[in-house]
């Protein structure tokens, strides 16, 4: 049994919640690609599967709450502090038997003599516990208590919506002399329990120039909760204040956040007027909250915002409208400076292309932007088209193979392992062959941004299209170097294996079993041995099957796989992962060694 000692909380929730382990291989060394190309999936590693499951088993120390019953016995304070909060950490984790002392706590918090660290202790774990039926019990200790624990119990009564604080909150905003932060916890209380009587103090806080800014746009956004219609006056005379005021402008589309009536439509639509990011985006967002296609309309007026926000909603709304007539103004979006909007609309365009009326319109306006010059639109475009395997595009992915910026050169050789086309790989291989020789001349490195990822997909696809003339150039990448990178050596060792299925060649046999055995003081890269176990038992190498036996036994999930392929030898059903969580700062001792 693994034992943990003291972590921190995060990553103790993080195991707790935790049902299984993925154990397989890892990349432990060497240089990763540089640039973050998460859309383009190097499957290699699936291809077969090394994955195992270990299932994970959380325990903890046995009769542990019952150790903390005892210490709550003892009515010593620091004690009794340290065990409620332990409390609260052990019920997130999800210890037994917590809520067991519920009462215990209830009780400890009538003591006359209850000190306030207790006090706030208390709160904090009933608060965990979710004990809505202690909701008197709490707002009790926030009135006694002051801010410390108010501070605790306030936010979980709003969050549960009940109306324990009710009458206070009212008093607090009708008097007006309570702190900002007390105001606003007063304000979301109110609008949670949908509170008739608050709505002319909040609507007055909103008006009120003397309140903070804070105060006056947390009123206004729970005013709108409140007052779903009827609030354009409101706003209209917010507006009046100071027409050339962003802040004001801000406090009346807040209020207006759930109207939908036509006199809102209009508000919202001249605030694009504004010379405000802000308030543009803001205004966007209700119009699109009210109906898509009213973003969708306003296309020319929107689609050269400077707010990425006011784009993203004009991407959604265009994409939303399913209209065939709209799929070349969505596209446009596929060149966005922000690569958030335009990976999104790839993904609009992806799903849309579902749809057969939308097909070939989608694929006609990516292809148009992958013409053109910008290597963002290159790059999108390209993934569109590599994912709707559109075979023409395949030539101008290998003029994108050439391209400088990484991004693109990623995006040319991945969707040229999507096409599958046999005519491109003479210019494939041609291009891996400049790329091996600007390793060779220093001109590229590991660090050259997506370098190594782009190669990996070349060499992907020659295995997969068993191209032949590839084979120089992969044995290449064979021998150890952690200067060129883990996943084009991965690919190369990958794709020898199915160049030479069921055919083992003795001089790569005896290379992938060195590469294999390099597990010493500096060893080799492990995917890089795994990847030759898998290529050793694809070629059914019999002269490498001491080494892939012992390997095997020793873990190692490509080896593993080889030895079934060869053998029949089923590998070894991945043992439980037992771990003990002993890390409280009171805990039983053990009776014996788990």
């Amino acid at each position: 049994m693994q034992k943990i000692p003291y972590m921190n909380r995060i990553i103790q929730y993080t195991l707790i919640a935790a049902i299984s382990l993925t154990v397989g291989v890892g990349n432990s060394q060497g240089q990763k690609p540089y640039g973050n190309f998460e859309e383009y999936a190097l499957d290699l590693l699936t291809r077969p599967n090394l994955v195992r499951k270990s299932e994970q088993q959380i325990l903890f120390p046995e009769g542990l709450v019952a150790l903390w019953t005892r210490a709550l016995d003892r009515n010593e304070a620091q004690l009794t502090r340290l065990v409620i909060n332990s409390l609260a950490i052990a019920h997130t984790r999800g210890v037994p038997d917590t809520l067991s002392l519920q009462p215990k706590l209830v009780e400890i918090a009538s003591r006359d003599d209850l000190d306030p660290q207790i006090a706030a202790a208390i709160a904090k774990t009933l608060v965990t516990f979710e004990a809505k039926d202690q909701s008197e019990l709490l707002a009790s200790l926030a009135a006694e208590y002051g801010p410390m624990v108010a501070g605790i119990v306030e936010p979980a009564l709003t969050q549960w919506q009940v109306d324990t604080l009710e009458s206070r909150w009212l008093d607090r905003l009708r008097i007006g002399v309570a702190g900002e932060t007390e105001t606003a916890f007063a304000i979301h209380g109110l609008a949670a329990i949908n509170c008739a009587e608050a709505t002319e103090l909040i609507r007055s806080l909103v008006l009120d120039e003397k309140q903070s800014p804070s105060i006056r746009l947390v009123a206004a956004r729970e005013l709108g909760k409140l007052e779903r219609s009827g609030l354009i006056p409101l706003a209209e005379q917010l507006v009046a204040i100071d027409t050339d005021s962003t802040f004001h402008r801000l406090l009346a589309i807040e209020s207006l956040s759930q109207h939908q009536d036509d006199s809102s439509v209009e508000f919202f639509t001249a605030c694009l007027s504004v010379d405000s990011n802000a308030v543009q985006a803001e205004a966007v967002r209700n119009l699109y909250r009210i109906k898509p296609s009213l973003v969708e309309a306003l296309n020319e007026q929107l689609h050269q915002s400077t707010d990425a926000n006011v784009r993203q909603h004009l991407i959604n709304a265009l994409a939303d409208s399913k209209s065939p007539s709209r799929i070349a103004d969505l596209s446009f979006f596929l060149s966005d400076v922000n690569p958030k909007l335009r990976r999104n609309t790839a993904s609009h365009l992806i799903e849309l292309a579902e749809l057969p009326e939308l097909k070939m319109e989608i694929i006609e306006a990516a292809v148009k932007v992958q013409s053109k010059d910008q290597w963002q639109g290159c790059e999108q475009a390209t993934f569109v088209l590599g994912t709707l395997k559109h075979l023409p595009s395949g030539s101008r992915m290998v003029e994108l193979l050439g391209h400088p910026r990484g991004d693109v050169k990623v995006a040319a050789a991945w969707g040229l392992n999507e096409l599958k086309m046999p005519e491109h790989l003479p210019a494939m291989l041609e291009h891996a062959q400049s790329i091996w020789e600007g390793f060779q001349s220093g001109q590229l490195s590991a660090l050259t941004r997506g370098m190594t990822l782009h190669q990996a997909f070349l060499f992907n696809a020659f295995g997969d299209q068993l191209y032949e003339p590839a084979e120089p150039l992969l044995m290449y990448y064979v021998p150890k170097n952690f200067e060129i990178g883990i996943d084009a050596r991965v690919a190369a060792v990958w794709a020898l294996g199915k160049l030479h299925e069921d055919q083992p060649v003795d001089r790569l046999v005896a290379d992938l079993v060195e590469r294999l055995e390099d597990n010493g003081q500096f060893p080799e890269i492990e995917d890089v041995r795994n990847m030759c176990g898998v290529s050793l038992g694809r070629m059914r190498a019999e002269s490498a099957l001491a080494a892939i036996e012992r390997f095997a036994d020793e873990g190692l999930t490509g080896c593993q796989w080889a030895l079934q392929r060869m053998t029949g030898k089923e590998p070894p059903t991945p043992r439980t992962d037992r771990i003990l969580i002993d890390d409280w700062f009171l805990s039983p001792a053990p009776n014996s060694s788990p």
